[in-house]
């Protein structure tokens, strides 16, 4: 029988006990204070009042029309990729609206330069830093709070909306920038700091329709809306060292890499696909980032031809370009999974059991989710087990024959395509 744990401890996305009461603690706290400014405020007569009043006029959307909104979203790559699909729905409803993000600077690669967003701004929480410099993380967290929360007043935005429910969110930056409207979950923590909150529920739903939920209190429809996330266009970019034949002939794309070592797939099964596929005379590209991810590359590819190690050769718009030619992608849960999703390419993504895939996997049959369920089945246990059978024993031939199925469906239809040009 399959077992399905919570996620949630009490009502906050978090497993550790000690951070649990941490943020029971913080926020008990949080809701003293922010009641007795309340009451301080209402005593001093209606003028107070009505100012505290400002954040629920402002979801009127008549008077958001010209407002300045700020997303947000600290995390990581994908998390990014992901918030990206409500961008086009706020300039839908509310026009000419001056949109912010709030990111780190390891993630806002992905959003520079999206016409949708009119400035970005920087956060690095030392939690979400993958840096190995403690010392330097807390540093680069203190300096990047400090000047974040200068622009965000001067840019005097009305709402901020941080789509981040886990724990650590933007929260208290966008509370201490003196936003008036801020609406976003609890479950992250500092909850009593928002004006417009959610209590986060456990769902089979992609982590989109969790954002959507949000806009709720801004008046919009999203009953029909599927949050597909939203990217700036990609750019034909071709270098010299991605040979021309390979480009032509096409490839599929192998990301052996992802930001947990738990959730990947043991390097001996990728060697025995990159085999099989190469004996069929198909080309692959493999990426990803640091030394590590490229020695396991190599491990796998070595001698094999057809195979072209690409890992920290490619800028993001280089990245993004091979993606969207791919035939098809083979990747672990990580950011790439989400950037096929924005550009519509079809790819065979290997899931642990340790989080709930549905909320990481759009709902598409481009999407394809490979993972073998067991009892254990969703564990939410960040530490793994030493098995992790979930994603380690799935099959050679469980991921060939799905990746060769897609790539002669794909020669066919362009074979059809071409005939009847």
């Amino acid at each position: 029988m399959q077992i399905k744990k919570n996620p949630l401890t009490g009502k906050y996305l978090v497993q550790n006990q000690t951070l649990f009461l941490l943020l029971k603690f913080i926020d008990r706290i949080l809701s003293f204070l922010v009641e007795k400014k309340k009451e301080k405020k209402l005593e001093k007569g209606k003028k107070e009042k009505k100012e505290m009043q400002r954040s629920e006029l402002l979801c009127n959307p008549i008077i958001l029309k010209k407002k300045r909104i700020l997303v947000c979203n600290i995390a990581h790559l994908g998390d990014v990729i992901i918030a990206t699909a409500i961008l086009p729905i706020l300039k839908q409803k509310f026009g000419d609206c001056h949109i912010g993000f709030l990111t780190s600077s390891a993630s806002k690669v992905v959003i520079e330069g999206h016409k949708l967003i009119n400035v970005i701004h920087e956060f690095n929480h030392f939690r979400l830093n993958r840096g190995n410099n403690l010392l330097k993380k807390i540093f680069q967290h203190i300096q990047s709070k400090k000047k974040v929360i200068k622009e965000l007043k001067e840019e005097s935005y009305d709402i901020a909306i941080d789509l981040y429910y886990f724990f650590p969110n933007s929260i208290s930056i966008i509370a201490k920038a003196k936003i008036p409207m801020r609406i976003g979950y609890t479950s992250g923590g500092f909850g009593p700091l928002l004006t417009h909150s959610l209590d986060w529920s456990m769902k089979d739903h992609y982590v989109g329709f969790y954002h959507l939920q949000l806009l709720k209190f801004l008046d919009i429809n999203f009953e029909n809306y599927k949050p597909k996330p939203n990217l700036s266009e990609v750019k034909e970019i071709v270098k010299d060292r991605v040979e021309g034949k390979i480009l032509e002939k096409g490839y599929v794309i192998f990301h052996l890499g992802s930001g947990h070592h738990l959730k990947e797939w043991p390097l001996e099964k990728y060697k025995a696909v990159t085999k099989k596929l190469v004996k069929k005379g198909i080309n692959i590209i493999f990426t990803g980032k640091g030394e590590q991810e490229n020695k396991n590359i190599n491990e796998v590819i070595q001698d094999e031809k057809r195979c072209l190690n690409l890992c920290d050769k490619l800028s993001w718009a280089e990245f993004a370009f091979l993606v969207k030619k791919a035939k098809v992608i083979l990747c672990v849960d990580t950011a790439i999974n989400h950037l096929t999703t924005a550009l519509d390419v079809t790819t065979v993504c290997l899931y642990s059991g340790i989080n709930n895939f549905h909320h990481w996997r759009y709902p598409s049959e481009n999407n394809i989710a490979l993972m073998k369920t067991l009892s254990c089945t969703f564990c939410y246990n960040n530490k793994g087990c030493e098995k992790m059978s979930c994603i380690r024993d799935i099959s050679v031939e469980a991921v060939y024959e799905t990746l060769f199925t897609i790539i002669n469906f794909n020669q066919i239809e362009n074979e059809s395509k071409h005939a009847k040009g």
